[in-house]
This record gives C-alpha cells, structure tokens and sequence, in this order.
C-alpha cells in the first residue's frame, strides 16, 4: 500500500516537472516562483525538465505492471536510464556560463 503510494507520489511529481519544463520552453523564462535568481538558458532547462520528468515515467510503469516480458521491461529500463540521464546533462548545461558570439 505505501509502495503503491510512493510510485503514484513519483508519477505526479514527473508530471508536475514535465509540466514546469513545457511552461519554461513555451514561454522562454522561469515562472514567478522562481524570480529571485533567473535561469541563464530557461529553454535548455525546461528541455531537460521535460526529459527528466518523461524518464520517470517509465520506471515507475515497469515496477507497477509486473508482467511484462522481459524484452520490454528491459527496454523500458534502458530508454528511461537514457532519458534521466540526457536530462541531467541538459540541466546542467543550463547553468553554464553563456559565452558571447565571436564577433
């Protein structure tokens, strides 16, 4: 039972940041929660956001449907690592410094 409500608390949590990336990525700024320190690049962010948030997804859907074939559990594993781990490395180039053009 606490599991289960676990797994459903990570679902929600993966919409909401899925959710918050779209806003960031429509909207090319950080949502009024986030005013005091602006993202650099809030497109970049937002993309991992949506990427991280589309990684957990999947993990969860594997440990709640247990009878999957394990061709398919394995798939799920490895596009959700792909996804969690492509990500991180874009909310973490967002916060790079930001270099000026060559002039």
């Amino acid at each position: 039972m606490l599991l289960t409500a676990l797994k459903v608390l990570a679902l929600a949590g993966a919409c909401l940041n899925f959710a918050l990336g779209l806003y960031m990525l429509i909207s090319n700024r950080g949502p009024r929660l986030f005013n005091r320190r602006q993202p650099r690049r809030p497109r970049l962010l937002g993309a991992g956001l949506m990427l991280i948030g589309t990684g957990i997804v999947p993990m969860v859907s594997d440990s709640l449907l247990p009878d999957l074939p394990l061709g398919l559990a394995f798939a799920l594993v490895v596009v959700s690592a792909g996804c969690l781990l492509s990500g991180s490395v874009l909310v973490a180039l967002s916060a790079a410094e930001v270099s000026p053009p060559p002039p």
